[in-house]
């Protein structure tokens, strides 16, 4: 089900006297209940506790190299690899200790993060917001808290625009006149306190569901025969020779970009000291071949328009390891879909994220007729190969490898169908791979059981922080929204 899609009629003279209508469904949706109007405490526009920051990283300390960070859906700031800033200074915006930074794409999925003591200084482009809370009576974790319940994130969505769920941009006039409830400063202590233990509980979930997804990759790899454990490098100068470049010109997938040479890749040759002959996912040889048909990607409705039902529309988001979510999606029309025929799905195929996220792969076994878009490539299977093995051994370290050298980095991240036919897979007998497939699919079983209990446990701190606003711990939309 579609949470998204929950709307109330308007009447037409409503709509043409706001001069701030849109017509998209999320603008009108439907809340269970105004938290705002029914807290217990007095609502305060963001504009009014703090500001943002606006300071680029030419202003920060002098030194050659600044981490750029990411702010993950869990909440978390993380800091990447440094970069040297050298004449890209201007394009980023420094972050101090104690701000808190919205992605604006994705801060209605949870991307609100606190910037940490240790990563004061860090940068990001200008599609992070960095706000610096100003009121000494409110604290920047009871707000960080806050903004990442379901309501509040369901409200930032209703505020953003774009044409896309997965591009809808919180802009900073509507984070600035956003309002939260505010609370006396020990009240806030006290909701903080609440979290911070249940929070414990959650860390544990996150932990036990990728202590399995480690093991999984790590056994599919071992019982193919491949010692390979990829770990993105921080390789900023290596030599490039002429004797390689000379030996790769007939090569037609080499490239001289720098990230496509960088020596860790060289580990990709353990793919072939494997048990098994590894082919390319496009071969065309008899022996070889595995594909069914050609690789095939998506596209994008005319002007992003997208209906409120009709045939189901898959985008990169809904593509998780191994298999596809439909907790949120769009539609398309019908018309629309019947035009699209080279992308249609029909059930049993493997998807592949291409743009964005790279190489998350997962089997579609739900979806009997809907379309993707131009992020996704489909990959149909002859009876050579598995259609849930493929997508094991891509989710793996041996297909992680690959997808980083192939993808390109200039403006949104991305790889090509024609890049994605020369990755190269174990292709074991058919009975190997069926034993191999049944136990990934062991593993499925306790990661799904694992993640169900992570629901539950967000579920618990989403009722802890509705009763601490509204003195009840019923919330319709918090079941739905948390899926």
């Amino acid at each position: 089900m579609n949470i998204n899609r929950d709307v109330v009629a308007r009447k037409i003279e409503d709509v043409l006297s706001d001069t701030t209508y849109r017509l998209d469904v999320i603008y009108w949706k439907n809340f269970a209940i105004d938290f705002n109007a029914n807290s217990q405490f007095e609502p305060k526009q963001l504009s009014k506790i703090g500001k943002l920051r606006i300071e680029s990283a030419s202003q920060q300390v002098d030194r050659p190299y600044s981490y750029p960070f990411k702010i993950t859906y869990t909440g978390r700031v993380l800091l990447k690899e440094p970069i040297h800033l050298a004449n890209f200074v201007n394009k980023f915006k420094l972050a101090k200790s104690g701000d808190i930074v919205f992605s604006r794409i994705n801060c209605c999925r949870g991307a609100i993060g606190i910037v940490e003591n240790f990563q004061n200084d860090s940068i990001c482009t200008n599609e992070t917001h960095v706000f610096t809370v100003t009121d000494p009576e409110v604290d920047n974790r009871y707000l960080h808290i806050i903004l990442r319940h379901p309501y509040y994130q369901d409200l930032i969505l209703s505020k953003s625009t774009g044409a896309s769920l997965e591009r809808m941009r919180f802009h900073d006039t509507a984070l600035l006149s956003f309002e939260v409830p505010i609370p006396p400063l020990e009240k806030q202590l006290e909701l903080i306190k609440k979290v911070r233990n249940h929070n414990q509980i959650i860390q544990e979930s996150i932990e036990l569901i990728e202590r399995l997804r480690i093991e999984r990759n790590g056994y599919l790899l071992k019982e193919l025969g491949i010692d390979l454990a990829f770990i993105e490098s921080n390789e900023d100068f290596y030599p490039l020779l002429t004797s390689d470049v000379h030996d790769n010109l007939n090569n037609p997938t080499f490239r001289l970009d720098f990230d496509f040479n960088k020596p860790s890749f060289n580990m990709i040759s353990k793919l072939d000291k494997g048990k098994y002959k590894t082919v390319k996912i496009g071969s065309s040889n008899s022996d070889e071949k595995i594909l069914e048909e050609p690789i095939k990607s998506g596209s994008t409705p005319e002007n992003g328009i997208y209906p409120v039902n009709g045939v189901v529309f898959l985008q990169g988001g809904n593509i998780i390891e191994n298999s596809v979510d439909l907790n949120v999606h769009e539609y398309i029309t019908l018309e629309f879909h019947d035009r699209l025929k080279r992308s249609q799905l029909r059930g049993n195929e493997v998807l592949v994220t291409i743009a964005g996220t790279i190489g998350r792969t997962g089997l579609n076994t739900l979806v009997r007729e809907g379309n993707i878009n131009q992020a996704i490539a489909i990959i149909r299977l002859n009876d050579k190969m598995l259609p849930l093995f493929l997508s094991a051994f891509l989710n793996s370290d041996g297909g992680k490898i690959q997808f980083s050298k192939f993808r390109h980095d200039f403006g949104t991240p991305n790889i090509n169908t024609e890049e994605l036919a020369n990755i190269r897979v174990p292709l074991p007998p058919i009975a190997v791979q069926n034993d191999v497939v049944i136990k990934i699919v062991e593993y499925e079983g306790k990661i799904a059981l694992a993640k169900e209990q992570s629901y539950e446990n967000e579920k618990q701190k989403s009722e802890i922080i509705t009763e601490f606003l509204l003195g009840e711990k019923k919330y319709e939309d918090i079941s739905e929204r948390l899926k």
